[in-house]
This record gives C-alpha cells, sequence and structure tokens, in this order.
C-alpha cells in the first residue's frame, strides 16, 4: 500500500531539481550537438530543446569538428590503462589479509566478466562531453548464474545519463542528497512486465535517447512503441523515515513502494564524477561549454571564406530588368543568351577575394581552441620545434598529463566508491557461494568457490592513484629492468616476455606467488614451526613480507621462541642476499637487530 501523499510528494521533488537543473541542461544538450557535429543550432529555452538554424538561401554551412578530437585525446589517454584497485584489509591479520586477496580477486573476475571496464568508460565519456557522469550499483535478482532453473541474482553496475538524474538541489554532493531520483523513459511493455502495472504512453523528452552513442534525439513521441517516464526514488534514512525510502512511479500511479533496501548499505546507490569541478555545486562543467563559441566563430569565418571563393569562381552578373531570355545558372562553359533590343549593359560583379589576414584568424581560433582545451603538440603526439633531447620531451610529457590529474582523481575515486558499493552488496544479498574463476600458483586460471562471508563488513576498495594515466612504454621498461637488478624478479623469460610480449598480470602473479608463499611462512612459524629457507626463494619478496608482518601486534603478542623463529629465518634471507650480491635496504635490514636492542624496545 502506497504512503498517503507519496505521488505528490515525489513529482514535487522531481519538478523542483528540474528546475534548478534547467541551465545545466542547456549546456548538456548543446555540449552533445555540438560533440555529434551538429553546431547550425540554438537552443529554444521554451522547450528546453535545441533546434537547427535556418541558414539564408544559397549561404554555404562549414562544420570543422574543433571539439571532438579534444575530447578524443582525452579519453583515449585516460582509458589507456587498466584502473589498478586493491581492497584494504582491515588489520593486518592472516584471515583478513586473506579476505582482502579474495576480495580483490572477486573484483578482478566481475571486471572482466561483467564488463565493468565499458560501463566506467562510457560514464567518464559524459563527464568529458556533459561534465558530469553517474554509476549506478544495485542488485538485480534477475541476474546472475542459474541454478535449478532460477537466476541466483547478482550486483549490476550501469552508467547513467546526467539528463537522468534529478538530485537534491541544496546537496553539494551525492553524500549530502538526502533523495535522489533516477528518470528513464521505457516502454510501457516493459513497465507492465516487470511491476504489473498497466499505464498510459506518454509525450516526454526522452532523456536517454539524447545520447552519445547513435542518431541526436530530442523527443520522443508516442507512435510504435509506447513510452512513458519511470521515476525512481530513493531516499536516504532519517528521522522522518527511519528505514529510508524507495518508490518508483509512472504518470498519476506509483508502481512500487518499500523501505530502502539498501538502508544500511549504500542508501543512495550511485557514484558520480566531474570533468572540471565547480564549487558549491553538484553538477561539473565541461571544457566543451568553453569551445562552443570558438567553434561557431570558426565555421562562420570559414563558411565565408567558401562562399566568397565560390562567388569568385562563378561571380554573378549585372543586367537590365528582363534582359535575359532564360535565367543563368552559372555553370562552366554556360552561354547566356539576353535581348540586345532592352538597353543597358550586361557585365559581371567586380568581386575582392577575401584578405589573406583571414587565414590567421582561422589558425588564431585553432590557437585559442588548444589554449582552452590545454591540448599541445605533446598531446597530439607531435615533437615540439627545437626539443631534442630524451629527457626534455619526457618533462614536457609529464607536464602535459598534469593537465588530467583532476579528472583522472575524480575517475579512480567514482571507480572505488562503486567497486566498494559492489562488495557491501554482494555481502548483503549473496545466499549462495559463486564459482569465480582466478589466476592461481601456477599462473592458470583456477575455479574457486567465493561466499559472501569473505566480504568484511567495512570493505573499502581503494584504486592506485594515477593508475589510469598513461604511462610511457620506455619508462616501463626501465622501472622493471629495475625490479630485476634489485632481484625483485628474478625469472628472465618473464622480463623478456614483458619487456616486448608480455602483460602487466604475468609480472604481478609472478610477485603474487612469492608473497603468497611469505605469507604462508609467516603462518606456519607464528604456529611454531621451522622453515627452512631455499635457495630458490624470492629473497627480496620475503624480507618485505616478513619485515611487515613483524610491525604488526599480531607479531608483538607472539612468545618470545617465535619471535625468535623469525629473526632466525630473516637473517638466512640475508644472508642468502649477501652471497648472490644483493643490496639490502635499511627496512630489510631490520631483522639482524641484536636480540638486546630487541629486548630493550620491548622494555621501553
Amino acid at each position: 500500500m502506497a504512503q498517503p501523499g507519496l505521488l505528490e510528494k515525489i513529482n514535487k521533488r522531481y519538478n523542483a531539481a528540474k528546475a534548478y537543473r534547467r541551465n545545466i541542461d542547456k549546456d548538456i544538450k548543446l555540449n552533445l550537438s555540438f560533440y555529434l557535429n551538429r553546431q547550425w543550432v540554438t537552443y529554444d529555452p521554451n522547450f528546453n530543446r535545441v533546434i537547427d538554424l535556418a541558414p539564408p538561401k544559397g549561404k554555404p554551412r562549414i562544420t570543422a569538428n574543433l571539439i571532438m578530437p579534444v575530447v578524443r585525446i582525452e579519453y583515449a589517454k585516460l582509458t589507456k590503462n587498466t584502473p589498478a584497485f586493491t581492497v584494504v584489509a582491515t588489520t593486518s591479520s592472516q584471515d583478513d589479509i586473506t579476505k582482502a586477496k579474495a576480495c580483490s580477486q572477486f573484483l578482478e573476475y566481475k571486471w572482466s566478466v561483467d564488463c565493468y571496464e565499458e560501463v566506467f568508460e562510457a560514464a567518464l565519456l559524459w563527464a568529458l562531453v556533459a561534465g558530469t557522469g553517474f554509476v549506478k550499483v544495485y542488485y538485480d535478482p534477475s541476474a546472475g548464474p542459474v541454478y535449478n532453473g532460477e537466476a541466483l541474482g547478482d550486483v549490476t553496475v550501469d552508467y547513467c545519463s546526467p539528463l537522468e538524474m534529478f538530485i537534491d538541489p541544496f546537496a553539494r554532493s551525492l553524500d549530502e542528497a538526502s533523495w535522489v531520483i533516477h528518470a528513464r523513459v521505457r516502454p510501457v511493455e516493459y513497465i507492465e512486465a516487470k511491476y504489473g502495472v498497466k499505464v498510459s504512453s506518454e509525450q516526454v523528452e526522452s532523456l536517454a535517447a539524447i545520447g552519445i552513442h547513435g542518431e541526436f534525439k530530442t523527443s520522443v513521441t508516442e507512435g510504435a512503441i509506447p513510452a512513458a517516464l519511470v521515476k525512481e526514488y530513493w531516499e536516504r534514512p532519517s528521522a522522518v523515515v527511519p528505514r529510508g525510502r524507495y518508490a518508483v512511479v509512472s504518470g498519476n500511479k506509483v508502481l512500487y513502494e518499500s523501505e530502502n533496501p539498501y538502508a544500511d548499505i549504500c542508501p543512495i546507490p550511485f557514484v558520480s564524477m566531474v570533468h572540471i569541478p565547480v564549487p558549491g555545486r553538484l553538477f561539473g562543467d565541461s571544457v566543451v561549454t568553453h569551445l562552443r563559441q570558438v567553434n561557431v566563430a570558426y565555421n562562420k569565418l570559414k563558411s565565408d571564406i567558401v562562399e566568397s571563393t565560390t562567388k569568385l569562381t562563378n561571380p554573378p552578373l549585372f543586367a537590365p530588368a528582363n534582359a535575359f531570355l532564360k535565367p543563368p545558372e552559372f555553370s562552366p562553359g554556360e552561354v547566356c543568351y539576353y535581348n540586345p533590343l532592352i538597353p543597358g549593359k550586361i557585365d559581371q560583379l567586380k568581386l575582392e577575394p577575401f584578405p589573406p589576414h583571414t587565414m590567421n584568424v582561422l589558425m588564431r581560433l585553432i590557437q585559442e581552441r588548444d589554449d582552452i582545451s590545454g591540448v599541445n603538440e605533446v598531446s597530439r603526439g607531435i615533437v615540439p620545434r627545437g626539443v631534442r633531447s630524451g629527457d626534455a620531451l619526457a618533462h614536457l610529457s609529464e607536464q602535459d598529463e598534469i593537465r588530467l590529474a583532476v579528472t583522472a582523481r575524480n575517475y579512480e575515486a567514482m571507480i572505488g566508491k562503486a567497486m566498494t558499493m559492489v562488495l557491501w552488496l554482494a555481502r548483503e544479498f549473496y545466499d549462495l557461494p559463486r564459482t569465480i574463476r582466478v589466476l592461481g600458483e601456477n599462473s592458470q586460471r583456477e575455479a574457486v568457490l567465493f561466499k559472501s562471508e569473505d566480504i568484511p563488513p567495512d570493505a573499502d576498495v581503494r584504486v592506485e592513484a594515477g593508475s589510469t594515466l598513461p604511462k610511457s612504454q620506455a619508462r616501463e621498461q626501465q622501472f622493471l629492468l629495475g625490479l630485476w637488478d634489485r632481484q625483485i624478479i628474478t625469472d628472465p623469460r618473464l622480463v623478456l616476455r614483458f619487456t616486448h610480449y608480455g602483460s602487466a598480470q604475468e609480472l604481478l602473479g609472478d610477485i603474487e606467488l612469492d608473497t603468497s608463499q611469505a605469507q604462508r611462512e609467516n603462518t606456519r612459524m607464528s604456529e611454531g614451526e621451522q622453515v627452512v629457507v631455499e635457495d630458490y626463494h624470492n629473497h627480496m619478496v620475503h624480507l618485505a613480507e616478513h619485515n611487515r608482518y613483524r610491525k604488526t601486534v599480531d607479531f608483538e603478542r607472539l612468545p618470545p621462541e617465535r619471535r625468535d623463529l623469525f629473526r632466525q629465518h630473516v637473517s638466512a634471507h640475508q644472508q642468502y642476499l649477501m652471497m648472490q650480491g644483493g643490496v639490502l635496504s635499511g627496512a630489510q635490514q631490520t631483522g639482524s637487530r641484536p636480540n638486546g636492542a630487541d629486548q630493550v624496545g620491548r622494555s621501553a
């Protein structure tokens, strides 16, 4: 039973958010229009839509899209690398580390199988063009693997157009929003099949059809596929509604109403990112907004130049009225017949070509585009004139990437928050274990069971800062060779494959194998078992893991004889390294302190 007044409340809040977003919608729709090469347009504020400008008869309209290359360069740079995300362990105990590792494997599996990358890249493209991109994370009971003919349900990640999002106007971020409405046009057949309620079709503005992919549209009307606007309402828990509220309405009907199913997890299951932050405003700005005027001036001037060139090629004729027997067509080689009895002279119009400085104006507009967007020769992969040093070029590339740092940080934060929500929802709604394929210790994909109990209640996903930014291949190879020199990597075949044809997953898989082995040794020595150091061990990685564990509270609680096992084991690794010519860092030498120093530290 729907709460009395709920429909009116939702519609009132929807209209308030729509009025607040009116000017933002204007920029979003014009940005989309210019990005899709529809630039001879204007905005009709009465109907909130983009309309075409009717040119004078015979007037050329040249459209040179200066905006799309800028967006494509930034989009390509931010999507070149796969984000490196990890699950942070709650404590340094072996159980929490194991759970964090299992969660990381689960997210990597979902990333590849459920095509999460495409979803986040679509949200990124919305942010670059429209200023703001949104991602929705929710549990879908009809998704996931099928067991006994029924779907087990799964966590779904989907991107949302900013034109679909109607957010609390007083909120400066989604964390402050007390409610959010996700409005989307749906076929009436879909609404009846999902909610069991028949609704009337509407003539509404298509919030989903005004998209980047496909034909640009401004409205959808009743036709072959009747549709209606569906508003999905999410309200955060408060003193008025302790468990929050979730409702779906369409037209004048409430299709579904209940408490917020994610009240204790993520009451507002949306994550956003902005391209250019605007102080005090949830919706961001886009560089496309500031490039539109430059593109308009460029297109107008270029069209005038083309028109002038056309007239110079076929100049018009001056003649007395009714002198021509047939109107001239100005085609090449045309013979114009006239009546010689009509007095007057027939002559060609004298046209002056455009002055040379107009070309300089065109070049200046291109430079203005580059100055506003930050795109330069280095961004386009061109070596600037006068630069001969490789170090200087690397410095210029690094400075060029600084421009992307804010957008990359927002993009990485969006991915981290969304993936954290995926873990929270999986912990809440996964009733049965799921089979996932992970990279095993033998570098082969293995099937393992993932359970909701493997997810800590306060699971947190972090995306490595700068992992989405492009990196120089030469710099990566130099870094890899540095790992080889420090004997962190000991397999020469892996180095050769990675420098030419390998992948980062092979490198990380090899290091993960050594890390897992060292962590198992930590567990065995904590239980009082003496572990023998072998010559084939990766001593650098083992030392790092053993010393990391010795800094934890769990190690300090061990009996003295078991701490001595760690000390002897670490000394054996150090002796192997010295025999192999390895270099020990300060952190790795901490294990060779005399016993007396350790006793003083404990007594202090």
